[in-house]
């Protein structure tokens, strides 16, 4: 699938945004009444197969285009280890935490479940990606917390299926952070599926490789140009947000991607082979350091 210039010009503008809100709109639609599993599936299924069919048709760059054996290693993320490791955390949360802080997290009132659907889900975006923002500056900052995150920046060539290339440790601790907090302040079972769904599909997006003009957005989302800096090889540690700019920007980490066009991504110097239980060993490992190591 080829796209013309024309019609790439307003797609690349207009793809970002639109997908956003047609996510939030759909969850939205669908999440009464229907379990979080069916919501999701109905919402995010579409959405994968539209950004992969995109990927050939309007790539960022074609050096971004994986191997079979790469593509392949990403799949086997996608639907089994990052999906493994996402079920086991929720199943420890919802034993540990949810029935513990039900009884008194909604009586103190900690959050506000009578503003509407719409009011409350920026407010968790806000949250969760704060709480998201700490452990990943810590995954950067400290040099267990770079071994458990090192296999997430291995990739060379950023696409689709890359953002779920994930030590299955990093992914509990993703969950245990975001998630968390949200269980722990007595979020509604719908206000956090709409919000999943659309933090999911952010990070398919961010991690793309598909040419998307974001401009303004960048000041205030976690766009894929803003991302695609964090994966820069030769850069220092920015843009932890996964979601806002917000925390970034108050703390000091944000680099506009304007400034500085992103080069090669990657770990530069690495010497982990493309296998995923080579991976798995990774954080029992010293793998190569560099720069990311360090306050930003």
């Amino acid at each position: 699938m080829t796209i013309g210039a024309s019609s790439r010009f307003l797609l690349s503008r207009a793809l970002y945004p639109g997908v956003l809100v047609a996510v939030a709109l759909a969850a939205a639609t669908l999440v009464p009444g229907r379990s979080e599993a069916r919501v999701v599936a109905s919402v995010l299924a579409p959405v994968l197969v539209g950004l992969w069919a995109l990927e050939g048709g309007m790539p960022y760059t074609l050096a971004w285009r994986p191997t079979w054996r790469v593509f392949g290693l990403d799949v086997f993320y996608t639907l089994i280890s990052s999906q493994l490791a996402t079920r086991l955390t929720k199943l420890a949360l919802v034993t540990t935490l949810a029935a513990w802080t039900a009884s008194w997290t909604r009586p103190l009132g900690l959050w506000p479940d009578h503003w509407s659907l719409w009011a409350q889900i920026p407010l968790a975006v806000a949250v969760a990606d704060l709480a998201l923002y700490m452990a990943h500056r810590l995954m950067h900052d400290t040099d267990i917390g770079w071994r458990i995150h090192f296999v997430h920046h291995s990739p060379t060539k950023l696409h689709l299926f890359a953002s779920a290339r994930s030590h299955p440790l990093n992914v509990g601790i993703k969950l245990l952070t975001e998630t968390g907090i949200l269980i722990l302040l007595g979020v509604p079972a719908e206000v956090m599926t709409v919000w999943f769904c659309l933090m999911t599909t952010n990070g398919l997006l961010q991690h793309a490789n598909i040419d998307v003009r974001t401009g303004p957005l960048d000041l205030f989302l976690a766009t894929p140009e803003v991302h695609r800096t964090h994966h820069d090889a030769h850069l220092g540690p920015n843009n932890f947000g996964s979601t806002t700019t917000i925390w970034d920007r108050l703390f000091g980490t944000f680099q506009s991607p304007a400034l500085v066009p992103v080069g090669q991504v990657g770990i530069e110097g690495s010497t982990v082979p493309e296998h995923y239980l080579a991976h798995l060993g990774v954080p029992f490992r010293r793998p190569v350091i560099h720069d990311r190591i360090g306050s930003a």
